[in-house]
């Protein structure tokens, strides 16, 4: 018993002497210590520079919340990259289509409307009306018809065909004077004229089957055809008989911008070579 209270007695001397001894300055620790604020613990990931110590902040709480962290301001979330296109719908689109039109005739020409059973009607619900100088179409997904443009409401003019469906989503777009001619016209797409013919087949041949300011075509029930005389300065450029496919082009492009006249810029398929 006397060996344990001789124990304990060295034991308190020890720790009164060692108490008694004053921190050493300029030594910084590496690891994390608690201090007391107001009875707050704040925890310091590092201990300010000796060399340039930080200024008095006196006695008050600034940057101290109750019971929270002196932690730095939060720095803002950066804003998240565009998503990557996905490479397997890279170039398709359900989206709109929209036709620019031009009337380079010099007077006013009448245009009709139809769309396919079951399509919707284009923005806007356009009704049959004269066309100026220009106008803009805009269709939706799944859109497929005409339009006519005449000197009349006949709607076996010269007609602008397109449609946006299919397994790829293809803005097709063309020509096509398989009912009848009125007008010569063309449609470019990204800029390059593609479907059309802009040549005044009235003053080429004689036609067929005259109307009032239209020429029928006689082989518009023809799947094959050939072209009649009066409609073959045209033929693979735009539709001259119902099967006249290369007057067919899709377009990966949302916009088509056609023109009506003798003026507009010649597709590379018309056969301007020989009629000119």
């Amino acid at each position: 018993m006397k060996l344990i209270n001789t124990i304990l007695a060295f034991s308190l001397l020890f720790m009164g002497v060692i108490s008694a001894i004053p921190a050493t300055p300029g030594i910084a620790s590496s690891y994390p210590r608690s201090i007391q604020a107001r009875g707050n613990p704040v925890w310091f990931q590092s201990e300010p520079s000796l060399d340039n110590p930080a200024p008095a902040t006196g006695e008050g709480d600034e940057g101290i919340t109750d019971g929270g962290d002196a932690s730095p301001a939060p720095s803002p979330s950066p804003t998240p990259a565009p998503a990557a296109p996905d490479s397997e719908t890279e170039g398709q689109t359900s989206g709109d289509m929209t036709w620019n039109i031009v009337n380079s005739i010099g007077t006013p020409i009448s245009m009709v409307y139809k769309s396919d059973a079951g399509a919707p009607a284009p923005r806007g619900n356009p009704t049959d009306a004269p066309l100026a100088s220009s106008t803009q179409i805009v269709f939706p997904s799944a859109w497929a018809g005409q339009v006519t443009f005449g000197k009349g409401t006949d709607a076996a003019g010269s007609k602008i065909e397109g449609s946006l469906d299919g397994p790829d989503w293809l803005l097709n777009t063309d020509v096509s004077f398989v009912d009848g001619y009125t007008y010569p016209m063309a449609c470019s797409c990204n800029g390059i004229p593609v479907t059309g013919c802009n040549h005044d087949l009235f003053s080429l041949n004689d036609c067929p089957d005259p109307g009032d300011g239209i020429c029928y075509n006689p082989m518009h029930a023809v799947p094959e055809g050939p072209a009649t005389d009066f409609f073959a300065p045209c033929a693979g450029s735009a539709y001259t008989y119902p099967n006249d496919n290369l007057a067919d082009v899709g377009c990966t492009s949302h916009t088509w911008d056609c023109c009506i006249g003798k003026t507009c810029d010649a597709p590379v398929r018309q056969l301007s070579a020989e009629f000119t």
